[in-house]
């Protein structure tokens, strides 16, 4: 879809009162639309939201790391907001989000040095 279509989208939200879009990534979750791609006439055709799930132990595993004095970080390729929700959730405080995997070894790196770890 071309760059029109993608602004049709949040259009067709806007105007069937999907007001709910933005509560959904207050909590962490991804909102994605679909719509026809009618200059005249947009229609929104659904919504569907995706979240990630912590693992049942992650909250755990977060709070031995701490008691061992282990500087805990969250690394993540998924939006902002979504990504310190769930590092909140455990815990954590440190976020970095948005990463592509390079930029997760990179940030890995930045630590390293910073806490004169060896870089392997």
């Amino acid at each position: 879809m071309q760059q029109q279509g993608k602004a049709l989208i949040a259009v067709a939200a806007v105007s069937a009162g999907i007001s709910s879009v933005a509560g959904v990534a207050e909590v962490g979750d991804v909102a994605m639309a679909t719509a026809t791609d009618d200059r005249h006439l947009p229609s929104l055709l659904g919504v569907v939201a995706l979240s990630n799930r912590l693992r049942s132990d992650a909250q755990q595993m977060v709070g031995e790391l701490k008691a061992n004095n282990t500087n805990t970080v969250l690394l993540s390729g998924d939006y902002r907001q979504s990504a310190e929700h769930l590092a909140s959730a455990v815990g954590i405080i440190a976020v970095h989000a948005e990463l592509l995997p390079a930029q997760k070894v990179e940030k890995i790196r930045e630590n390293q040095i910073q806490c004169s770890c060896p870089v392997k």
